[in-house]
């Protein structure tokens, strides 16, 4: 009887860990970040915006050391000299001003790209889970250390998640389920608190 007691409590014990086990996913979000369509897309837009402001700028330096140049010419007490100087100190200052105003812009539409973008593959494991009936979905780091540098092996050693088995990994999943809404409507991104439509 005690035996027949023992299998049916570890029976009930192993049951209820596997029920618990298939509760629980993990999620590789840097991965998914740069696996998707969308961010993939508006980064690029971003980083063309980035380069034709960076040129425009270089334009303005090169101008800038034209009338340096031009300033030299004349000596120092010179009223030329003078007035090229005056003219150098302003558009100096304008072209900083416009540089860190420009970085700042640039900063603030990265984060908001990050932001809409995490809202939305959050909004696709939320599903996912739902459909699933996840009731956890733990963010981890796939990745191994490239090079073995002090400041990587930390952030390796320091992970949440030190052993997963493969089979609760839903990285990919989420990846083409975010990468098929893209091909379907490219111009849509998923806002949160707002129901996924159901697939078809």
């Amino acid at each position: 009887m005690k035996k027949l007691l023992g299998v049916l409590v570890a029976g009930w014990v192993l049951s209820a860990a596997s029920a618990a086990w298939a509760q629980i996913a993990v999620l590789d979000l840097r991965y998914v970040f740069d696996n998707h369509q969308r961010y993939k897309q508006q980064v690029e837009q971003l980083r063309q915006r980035v380069q034709a402001a960076e040129a425009e700028l270089n334009k303005q330096r090169e101008h800038l050391r034209k009338l340096v140049r031009e300033r030299d010419k004349y000596k120092v007490d010179s009223a030329q000299y003078k007035q090229l100087d005056a003219e150098i100190a302003r558009m100096r200052a304008n072209v900083e001003a416009q540089f860190r105003l420009q970085q700042k812009d640039f900063l603030r539409e990265e984060a908001r790209i990050q932001l809409q973008i995490y809202n939305e593959i959050q909004a696709e494991v939320r599903a996912f889970a739902q459909r699933h009936r996840l009731t956890l979905v733990i963010q981890f780091n796939g990745r191994q250390p490239k090079n073995a540098t002090p400041r990587e092996v930390v952030r390796y050693v320091n992970r949440l998640v030190v052993y997963h088995h493969p089979g609760i990994d839903i990285t990919q999943q989420i990846v083409q389920a975010l990468n098929a809404r893209v091909a379907r409507n490219p111009n849509q991104p998923i806002r949160p608190g707002v129901p996924l439509p159901p697939r078809r």
